[in-house]
């Protein structure tokens, strides 16, 4: 059905199959040319240059029982039949009566032999005469060894002298018959008795130079390959080709029916489906029996009078472009997106209806826009906001379901933006409640109704407090306190948390300037907090902390700013400069929660901070599953201490807890095992406390001045 209104890639439905076909085929003949063609590249060359080892191997071991056989003959119908008018001997060529012994015989003609890189040599270990002093070099005394359990097996290695490489063969030089074990037996110069048929006196040896060859077989299978591959080259140059040509005879095709589609059902701006056609065809896929519309999806542009102020109206067209490219790029197949009225977009889910289903796209769609827009030669950040409305079963009037997702987008737009809201019965009475919790911060804003509490950090070693965190709390005017959880978030999505943020750092200020010298207190900031530093009018987050040290008169080195990664998400220019800014005036910078957010290593080594604190719940996942994230708590510390940064663990609860990260070398604790937060007038009592007992650890010898305990706070 939709396929028949909307074609997001161009070409027509019918076509895809066709197109498809051709590029398969055409990717399968490529992808078996290259295969072929890389298994031959790696097969090949290796193939030819062992033919020739095994050719010169084999002509090796044919010469040298050719020469053996010639010995054996000499031996046998020449020194057999000599021995009674002549005298074998080793020093031959002086004696008219002497003829050389076989072995010497082979010995003489080996000069003969030997030439055009090939070389014949007989060795043996025994001293035989005239070859007493030569010894056996490595390949011999490899071939000697390996002739002593086999001797019919010839010996071949190859071997590189001079840049050249050579193949020696070696076949062992044996005792074949009865009238050469009897000569070996009566010979005086003979090196040993006991000789038996078969024994081993010997190695015969062919060397032979085969880098010509081996170069030869390596440059003709290049040869080889280069024609391979240009042929195959060519043949995939021509497939391509042709596919391509019937690929854009097929697009050339579609397009044209596409075109006349898109002017009758599609935003010229955008390009998405127009409103009424949009409705049009909910009211088409109502009517099938099964499916029809599921979840209807109305996406609004946050703060658009502001950036059409900022970047006007033409750019305002061109960002209109940009979002509906990003939502189109995230709809997923089957899903209708459309353009509604002005800065509104609708998107269409057909199917069942189910809630996860649509939280999850919806938040996809608020988190697409969490990276700036490039909006001509600017890059413009912006939020959305998505109203959701299910329609349960495929009868509810179109009416009823966009006023619904109406409805739920005001609601998201309400909250601050950049947020989606599922349409609930009970959401005007939410968004009522929500109303008068915002009313309550602006008051305690006017009428000073905030309070901080503060939680001491604890040192892990002697368990002194070192410093202390403040905490915001807001009255709710009836002597309770109101949950951060639920006014915090309200207070950032309103703008109001950079007041908040200002009154907390000058109250924190003026409160440690009343502790003793040596302890900090430490706050917390929004992102918020840095995004608009420096513009309109509000101060930047530096000046607000200078002006609160310089009238508190506290020192820069007791006050700590804690910052949660998620500033560092876009980490804009700004923002760094501040965090350098701060540094340069002595003031701690510690990273909260780290690695629940944005981590990235780069923040450690790039940026000035002091302290690492480690998040809660890595402590109750240590306590859960001890095995799985000591290993990952161990990492930190470690890296921090090379680092040179201090960590701070927050959500210690046991002692047991405590014990373990104090072993991995963690400097401070921070938890309801030591102290819950506290009103400010129960600190000093809190301080009092804590020194007694480590004075009481110490023993009765320490030396201290009460007074100076709690200075300024009693």
């Amino acid at each position: 059905m939709i396929s028949q209104v909307l074609s997001r890639s161009g070409i027509a439905d019918s076509q895809r199959p066709r197109i498809a076909f051709i590029w398969a085929v055409t990717a399968s003949a490529c992808a078996a040319f290259a295969v072929g063609f890389t298994a031959l590249a790696l097969y090949l060359p290796g193939a030819m240059t062992a033919g020739t080892r095994d050719m010169s191997a084999a002509s090796g071991v044919s010469m040298a029982h050719d020469i053996a056989a010639v010995r054996n003959f000499y031996s046998s119908a020449v020194v057999a039949k000599a021995k009674p008018y002549l005298t074998p001997k080793v020093d031959h060529a002086d004696d008219p009566h002497g003829i050389p012994l076989p072995a010497t015989f082979v010995m003489d003609i080996s000069a003969l032999l030997s030439g055009n890189g090939v070389s014949v040599a007989l060795t043996s270990p025994y001293p035989w005469p005239n070859r007493a002093g030569r010894k056996l070099d490595a390949f011999e005394t490899m071939a000697w060894d390996a002739f002593q359990s086999d001797p019919e097996t010839p010996v071949v290695r190859e071997e590189t002298v001079d840049g050249k490489r050579y193949l020696r063969v070696a076949i062992a030089d044996r005792l074949t018959s009865e009238a050469c074990v009897t000569c070996h037996n009566t010979q005086p110069n003979s090196p040993k008795t006991g000789w038996k048929l078969g024994d081993v006196r010997g190695i015969l040896e062919i060397s032979r130079l085969i880098e010509p060859s081996l170069a030869s077989a390596e440059n003709k299978s290049k040869l080889i390959l280069q024609i391979i591959g240009i042929t195959a080259l060519a043949s995939m140059a021509v497939m391509v080709i042709v596919a391509f040509f019937f690929h854009r005879r097929l697009v050339e095709s579609a397009e044209v029916h596409k075109h006349m589609e898109r002017l009758v059902h599609h935003d010229p701006l955008t390009g998405l489906l127009k409103r009424q056609s949009i409705l049009d065809l909910m009211q088409e896929m109502a009517k099938e029996k099964a499916g029809g519309v599921s979840t209807l999806y109305f996406i609004g542009i946050d703060r658009t009078g502001e950036l059409n102020g900022s970047y006007g109206r033409p750019n305002g067209d061109l960002l209109i472009r940009a979002v509906a490219e990003r939502l189109n790029a995230i709809a997923g197949k089957d899903v209708l997106v459309g353009r509604g009225d002005g800065d509104e977009f609708i998107i269409v889910q057909p199917g069942s209806a189910s809630a996860e289903r649509a939280q999850a796209f919806a938040a996809d769609a608020v988190e697409a826009f969490a990276t700036p827009i490039t909006v001509g030669r600017e890059q413009v950040s912006i939020s959305v906001s998505v109203g959701v409305a299910l329609c349960h079963g495929g009868d509810m009037a179109r009416s009823d379901l966009l006023q619904r997702a109406d409805i739920a987008l005001r609601e998201a737009k309400s909250c601050g933006g950049g947020r989606y809201r599922l349409f609930q019965p009970q959401m005007l009475a939410q968004l009522k409640r929500r109303r008068d919790l915002k009313s309550m911060i602006e008051r305690a804003i006017r009428e000073d109704g905030f309070e901080l509490h503060f939680q001491p950090v604890h040192n892990a070693q002697s368990g002194n407090i070192e410093g202390f965190e403040a905490l915001l709390r807001l009255m709710d005017g009836e002597g309770g306190l109101v949950p951060p959880s639920q006014f915090v978030h309200l207070a950032e999505e309103s703008g109001l948390i950079r007041q908040i943020g200002a009154w907390v750092i000058r109250k924190a200020c003026f409160f440690a300037a009343n502790l003793p010298d040596d302890l900090f207190v430490a706050v917390n900031l929004s992102p918020l907090q840095f995004s608009t530093g420096g513009s309109k009018g509000q101060p930047a987050i530096s000046e607000i902390v200078r002006a609160a040290l310089t009238d508190s008169g506290l020192a820069a080195n007791r006050f700590e700013l804690e910052i949660t990664e998620n500033v560092f998400v876009e980490r804009s220019e700004e923002t760094v400069a501040e965090l350098m800014t701060l540094h340069d005036m002595g003031v701690s910078l510690a990273m909260d929660d780290f690695g629940t957010g944005y981590s990235s290593l780069s923040y450690l080594w790039s940026l000035p901070f002091d302290k690492i604190k480690i998040d809660r719940s890595f402590v109750e996942g240590w306590s859960e599953n001890h095995a799985q994230v000591a290993p990952i708590v161990e990492t930190i510390a470690g890296l921090c201490r090379t680092l040179n940064l201090r960590v701070t663990v927050e959500g210690i609860e046991t002692e047991k807890q405590a014990d373990f990260f104090r072993s991995i070398g963690c400097n401070q604790f921070q938890g309801y095992y030591f102290a819950q937060p506290m009103p400010e007038g129960e600190v000093p009592s809190s301080i009092l406390a804590n020194f007694m007992r480590q004075s009481e650890i110490a023993g009765p010898n320490i030396d201290f001045d009460l007074p100076n305990v709690v200075q300024g706070t009693a």
